[in-house]
């Protein structure tokens, strides 16, 4: 009995261990998913996660209020002092209670995730061009330099911790990517898995070109992703750093315009792909028929697949490289006149019944020109998530500054996409858009019975006097959201930054927007740099902790952009087109030779360089044209002004002010242009490398 007694007993107590083991384990478990959670809850790294994919699995509920900004507004809505610009690409990213910026030459600045109080101020070297990658395993943040260190730092103070050295350099937004015990980095001929503790490599793999793209890391294949200078995609073991597969999904040649530069690999893990973009000639925009005429993915598919020179996203197996379908989209960005940057990259969601679809702007319509074609867009990837739609064919998502407007982008003004739950957010140059995906059902996403959209707050740049608000500490405008100053462009109401201060976007263009989403937070870089922070609540209170007066004494503590600053020297009253930026703000004449005229059928652009994107211009807008008279020409395209022609040497006389960051003097009458001389000079298509040469001969003055 005793010892029956003692086995019962001795069976109870190792059912209790096992019981408490057990316990324990799943209260580890539990804390670990719990982690787990906290790390899913922030944007911790560029575009959101090791994977790229853009995408917060929670949105901040509706309605929100302003929280903060920093490097936007003072406290009456002017333009802050010492703003700046900050670099392409760069994404606030969160952890431990800080927002951390990278700003380029000026370093990194991490700011109070609460209030948005400047804590910080570092650079470790360099340039840091690229989103910065803060990790809750080690709690530091890794910074990558133009100068291809990766710096790891301490987030508290931005100490410098320890460092690597790639072998290479760049001055592209390349990200770290960091997963678990280590960080994935490119530049140079490079791609380098780095152990985060010791700060060595673990493996290194040579692509053999210059990487163009930061990885992005497939945990159910793990392999790591980039794409490089010659227009190649690789995929390298993560085990021992060796190739896993190289292709090149494009028929072109690389080298200016076509690359992947400023892009990123983004991984869509449950079909096992890996979708990349790359940039392709504006001229390709012209092609006739245009492939995305007919807003119908089957004639879409037919077009692309016969001019295989359009396609510029690639869908590639994470397997062996191979191309299973070809994507129904084409190229868009901010662009303008003979020039087009790489636009948005996809957004991969996944729902919680498992269907994984792609998020971006998509194009197809027929209305004017070939740039008036840009939606709003979800993209299949297999033929069963939606009945009757093939992989890589798209759907259309309605948006409008009202439930009953069908509106479309402009595909030189493609806004940069993100997402967190079924928030659609997609910034544009000058406003950002905030859309609820409502209904997806089979029956909905074709272009005449789109899926609709329920609009949120969206934001604006500048917020024009000339709209239905005065400004007010909430930065909210219930009405609308109108251009700065002439109310040309009129939206939906929503947050603005700044108030009454003219074309800022102009002034401090950067190319690039994006909304984040990070612990229950909207956190907003603009394209002028500002950054700033929503939350919810009611739009009409302002969180209790604006830190007002603090924001404004820290912002002119920052130092001033000299560039920006028009000394007491006014300089010659003619100066050269390649001198123009030294005069920001000052009435000049600036004369040059013609090397870019195009007529967007808006404004004729007088380039003085080809192309002229980083060059002075002129723009004669289309409410004046009739002052110039017939012999204006006003044909839309390339070089049809007939007054003014590629070739040409023009003197132009105005006040020297921005255009997309640019040097531009605005014309309206026909006495700020005179001519000097005429030049023979005409562009040279090449087909085989897919450029433009140029003969320049010259020939007598003509007198006019």
């Amino acid at each position: 009995m005793k010892k029956r007694y003692f086995g019962e007993m001795t069976w109870l107590m190792l059912v209790v261990c096992a019981a408490m083991s057990y316990s324990a384990v799943l209260d580890f478990q539990l804390q670990r998913q719990s982690t787990q959670t906290m790390v899913i809850a922030e944007w911790s790294q560029h575009a959101r996660d090791p994977m790229n994919t853009g995408y917060s699995t929670y949105s901040v509920t509706f309605p929100w209020r302003w929280k903060w900004q920093w490097n936007g507004s003072n406290a009456t809505g002017g333009e802050a002092s010492g703003k700046t610009t900050l670099p392409r690409n760069v994404q606030p990213v969160t952890g431990g209670g800080r927002v951390y910026v990278a700003r380029g030459g000026s370093g990194i600045t991490a700011l109070n995730e609460e209030t948005g109080a400047v804590l910080w101020t570092q650079n470790p070297g360099g340039s840091i061009n690229s989103t910065v990658a803060y990790d809750h395993e080690t709690q530091s943040l890794f910074a990558m330099s133009s100068n291809g260190y990766l710096y790891k730092l301490n987030p508290a103070n931005g100490a410098t911790l320890g460092s690597y050295n790639i072998g290479g350099t760049s001055t592209l937004p390349l990200p770290p990517c960091v997963i678990a015990g280590r960080v994935f980095i490119a530049m140079g001929n490079t791609v380098a898995a780095v152990d985060k503790n010791t700060m060595t490599a673990l493996w290194t793999y040579n692509a053999g070109s210059a990487a163009h793209t930061p990885p992005a890391y497939s945990p159910s294949r793990d392999c790591v992703v980039v794409c490089t200078a010659d227009l190649y995609v690789h995929a390298v073991n993560n085990s021992n750093g060796t190739r896993k597969w190289r292709v090149k999904p494009s028929v072109h040649t690389a080298g200016t315009p076509y690359e992947y530069a400023r892009g990123w690999p983004v991984i869509a893990e449950r079909h096992g792909l890996v979708l990349v973009r790359m940039r392709i000639d504006w001229d390709l925009m012209w092609v006739n028929p245009n492939p995305f005429g007919d807003p119908n993915n089957a004639t879409i598919r037919s077009r692309l697949v016969a001019s295989p020179q359009q396609q510029c996203h690639f869908a590639l197996s994470l397997d062996d490289g191979s191309v299973p379908f070809v994507c129904n989209n084409g190229q868009g960005g901010y662009g303008d006149g003979g020039y087009m940057p790489i636009g948005s990259m996809p957004v991969v969601k996944t729902f919680p019944n498992g269907d994984e679809v792609v998020y971006n702007m998509i194009r197809g319509e027929n209305r004017y020109d070939s740039r008036w074609d840009s939606h709003f867009g979800e993209m299949v990837l297999d033929s069963t998530t939606v009945s009757g739609l093939l992989p890589g064919y798209v759907r259309w998502i309605r948006h409008g500054n009202t439930s009953g407007e069908d509106a479309y982008c402009l595909t030189d003004e493609q806004p940069f996409v993100s997402m967190a739950g079924d928030h659609l957010f997609g910034n544009h140059w000058l406003v950002t858009y905030a859309l609820q995906v409502g209904n997806r059902s089979a029956s909905y996403g074709t272009f005449a019975n789109k899926i609709d959209t329920t609009n949120l707050s969206w934001f604006i740049v500048s917020q024009g006097a000339c709209g239905p608000c005065t400004f007010s500490s909430t930065h909210y405008c219930a009405q609308s959201l109108n251009e700065d100053p002439s109310c040309g462009r009129n939206y939906a109401g929503g947050f603005y930054v700044c108030y009454n201060t003219g074309v800022l976007h102009d002034r401090y263009w950067t190319e690039y927007g994006c909304v984040t989403v990070s612990n229950n937070k909207i956190i907003v870089r603009d394209t002028t740099g500002a950054i700033f922070c929503l939350e919810s609540g009611n739009p009409l209170g302002m969180g209790e902790d604006a830190p007002w007066v603090e924001e404004i004494r820290m912002a002119s503590e920052e130092p001033a952009d000299a560039a920006r600053i028009v000394s007491g020297y006014e300089g010659p009253a003619v100066v050269e087109a390649a001198d123009a930026a030294q005069y920001i703000g000052r009435e000049k004449s600036v004369e040059g030779t013609l090397r870019y005229v195009f007529n967007n059928g808006k404004s004729i652009l007088l380039g003085f360089a080809y192309p002229h994107q980083g060059y002075f211009k002129a723009q004669i807008e289309k409410r004046h044209w009739d002052r110039f008279g017939a012999a204006l020409g006003t044909g839309m395209g390339r070089d049809r002004a007939g007054l003014y022609r590629e070739g040409q040497s023009i003197r132009v006389r105005g006040m020297i002010t921005h255009y997309q960051g640019d040097p531009v003097i605005y014309v309206s009458e026909p006495s700020q242009i005179t001519h000097i001389e005429h030049f023979a000079w005409r562009p040279v298509s090449s087909p085989a490398a897919g450029k433009s040469l140029h003969d320049l001969t010259v020939t007598l003055p003509v007198t006019r």
